[in-house]
């Protein structure tokens, strides 16, 4: 619940820039529609959104956790590849992998 409790929060505080609480309530959308809280699918998750989820993944992935090991970079882009595929914006993943791949990061 912590995209829409993060949202109502902002809100809250007077928040009303609508990319920012857009992208804070659906940053664990999914493509298919498997995401949360509000089940949005394809193109009704924003562009900023889709780059933030990849993002957010990515970064679950490679990060130590009290309950798991940190991933690789290229491990954690694989498994994105072969297991999450259908969830993320095509497009932009493949321009994560080429900024994640480039010495200077900028792609």
């Amino acid at each position: 619940m912590h995209p829409a409790y993060g949202h109502k929060i902002l809100v809250e505080q007077g928040v009303d820039d609508q990319m920012v609480l857009d992208v804070v309530r659906h940053h664990h959308e999914k493509r298919n529609g498997v995401g949360y809280p509000d089940g949005l699918r394809g193109d009704g998750i924003s562009f900023f959104t889709a780059v933030t989820t990849i993002a957010d993944i990515f970064d679950a992935l490679t990060t130590r956790r009290s309950y798991k090991d940190a991933m690789s970079s290229f491990d954690a882009l694989r498994l994105m590849k072969e297991k999450m595929a259908d969830e993320l914006a095509p497009d932009l993943f493949k321009q994560f992998i080429v900024m994640i791949g480039s010495p200077s990061g900028d792609g």
